[in-house]
Order: structure tokens, then sequence, then C-alpha cells
């Protein structure tokens, strides 16, 4: 079993971390379970069968997907804990992907002021990213988290075999923050990432992308400067994902917009930040031999641009993004200007892809 810390909080990654998570259970009267539906037909049973009889166990299950990644849902869960007399000695144990360890995590912080819980990922993008880092939130009107706080869990847990429920399309989902991280921290682990036929989805890159990230939040657990480089990709990526949640009958996943959002802010790089145009072009062809390109239409701009003021990182009317200096390097609080983002998203637009 492998284990490192996010911000005091212990990960613990590999196939044997169910022994560990059930003696953690042994130590609770009381269990809430939360899943989503997904998760509770292919991933709760396993950790379900971890608590001892003498332990009371409740599940509590939730909507899949992002579109419920909201205050309603918040609503229907803090209701469910109370109704049944849920208290700040109890454990709620978050089992899923991204959506479920950020309700959760939200849910648990701040009912009755805080209860504990912990953090079991079932997904690719939940235990390379999502699962790691003690911050929470919902979206406001489909706005990606407005709403949210700065809050540890009291332990993660990583069991690798969940990704084997996983298709395809999670497991791109789940890579675009591995290759993210390569990105802006980690010069070698991109050099590995681009020799490879496939995205990056082994255990060796699920437990490196984890570690890089909880070795930034160690150095800047509040975002008031590093952390901000864990946001490239996104200032354009959420945009484009919430516009997809709006717009479309299929819409896209998180990892599919930071895709998009990774080559329009490695343009950005190359026109503000000096990022070679060699390494520009590296970081294109690598996204499009794997993730399809999205047919944005021009008319989308506007939209676009208002969902970007949203952003947490701008300042006054001032858009604050993080951009590459070169591969494995990345630099937060650049500003640039509405022009900027739109000559960018037009250079996606005209960019040939899959």
């Amino acid at each position: 079993m492998k284990q490192f810390f996010s911000h005091k909080t212990p990960v613990f990654a590999g196939e044997d971390v169910l022994t560990h998570l059930q003696e953690k259970f042994n130590s609770y009267r009381r269990i809430f379970l939360l899943a989503d539906f997904r998760t509770l037909r292919k991933c709760l049973p396993l950790v379900e069968a971890l608590v001892g009889e003498e332990t009371e166990c409740h599940t509590l299950v939730i909507q899949e997907g992002e579109r419920f990644k909201n205050m309603n849902t918040c609503m229907l869960l803090w209701k469910q804990l109370q109704q049944l007399h849920a208290h700040r000695e109890d454990l709620l144990v978050n089992i899923g992907g991204g959506v479920v360890c950020d309700i959760g995590a939200f849910v648990g912080s701040t009912f009755k002021r805080g209860m504990p819980f912990i953090q079991v990922p079932t997904s690719l993008m939940a235990m390379a990213d999502a699962a790691i880092g003690g911050k929470s939130g919902v979206d406001l009107e489909m706005v990606k988290n407005q709403i949210g706080i700065f809050s540890s869990p009291e332990a993660i847990y990583i069991y690798p075999p969940f990704l084997e429920t996983l298709d395809p399309r999670q497991v791109l989902n789940g890579s675009a923050e591995i290759i993210k991280h390569a990105l802006i921290h980690d010069a070698d682990l991109w050099k590995k990432i681009k020799k490879e036929n496939t995205v990056p989805s082994t255990e060796e890159y699920i437990y490196r992308s984890a570690e890089l990230k909880a070795g930034v939040i160690e150095a800047d657990f509040k975002e008031t400067g590093l952390r901000r480089i864990l946001n490239f990709g996104h200032t354009i990526g959420h945009a484009i994902e919430t516009y997809s949640l709006k717009h479309d009958n299929h819409p896209l996943l998180h990892g599919e917009a930071l895709a998009m959002g990774i080559i329009c802010e490695s343009w950005l790089s190359m026109h503000l930040n000096n990022l070679s145009s060699d390494a520009f072009n590296e970081i294109k062809d690598y996204i499009f031999r794997f993730y399809t390109k999205y047919n944005l239409p021009p008319s989308s701009l506007n939209e676009l641009l208002a969902l970007m003021k949203h952003d947490k990182k701008n300042i006054d009317d001032r858009f604050n993004i993080s951009l590459l200096t070169d591969i494995g390097s990345c630099s937060f609080d650049n500003y640039c200007q509405e022009d900027d983002l739109v000559t960018a998203l037009n250079v996606y637009y005209d960019l040939k892809g899959r």
C-alpha cells in the first residue's frame, strides 16, 4: 500500500487499502455511505461489505452527473441526514467520481458545522485529481463551483480495481487532468505520456498525478498563489463545459472540456507567455490524437466570455489566467483581454482535429 499526504490528509493507495478502510469503519458507531446510481451498482457493495455488524449503516443516493452538482442535491442530502439524526460523531463516506466527492465533501463539511468524511474515489478523474486537495464546491445556475469551501477529509482511499468499472469515455475524462498536471509541473512525466499509444490511466500515472497535486496544495492550501497553476486549462475549459451542459443533449464531460481548454490556453501561453510554437504544436497534436474536437459555434463567443467573467481568479474586470512558460512549468496571475480569449477560441475553431 502506498501512502502520502495532501495537506495533512493521509492518502492510501493500492489494492490492499480495503483492509485499512475496514479498520477505519470499526472506529465509528454510525456510517453514512454516499453514492450515485452508477457507483450504487458497481462499487458500493464492495465498500458496504466492509461495515461491521455492530455499526449502524445508511446509504444515501444521488443522481449522477454534473447537472446534479447543485444546491438542490445538497438540500436533499442535508434533509436526509437530519431525518436520520446524523451528528458530528458519525462518518460520511463519499464513494464515487468527482461529483460525488465534491458534493459529499461540501455537505459533510457544512452539516452541523462539520461531520467527519472520507473520500473513496471510484473514477480516474477522482483518483488522479478531484478527491485530492481539500476543496469542495457545487455549481450555481450551472456556473462551475461558485459555492464551496476549503475542507479536508479524514482520509482518502484510492482502490485501483474500481477503474475496471469505467467505460473508455470516462478514462479519457480523467486522463485530461493527469495530462494537465504533467504540463504544469513535470516535464519528465509529459515526455513519458507523449510516448504512449494511449492516454495515461495506469496506477503509476494516478499516483504521480495525485502526488503532484498534493505537493502543490501543501505549498499553498488556500490558493493564494502557487495552487492557481492547477487552474491551467480551466478558465476556458470550465466555460465550455457549462456551455455544453446548457446546450447539448449529450454534454461534454469535464475532462473533454479541459482538453479543449488546454489547447486554447497553450495557444495563449505562446501568444502572451513565451511558450514556444514547437511546444504548442506538441501539446495540440497529442490532445487531438485522443480527444475529439468539439465543434463550438462562433455564435457562442459572447456566452462563453460571460461565463469566464465568473471565474473565481478574476480581479475587477480583468481575466486572471494561469499559463505555461514551458512544458513542465506554469505561471499564475497572468492577465489577458477579451480579444485574447476570443482569438484563442477562434484558433481552436480553425484547427483540424479528429
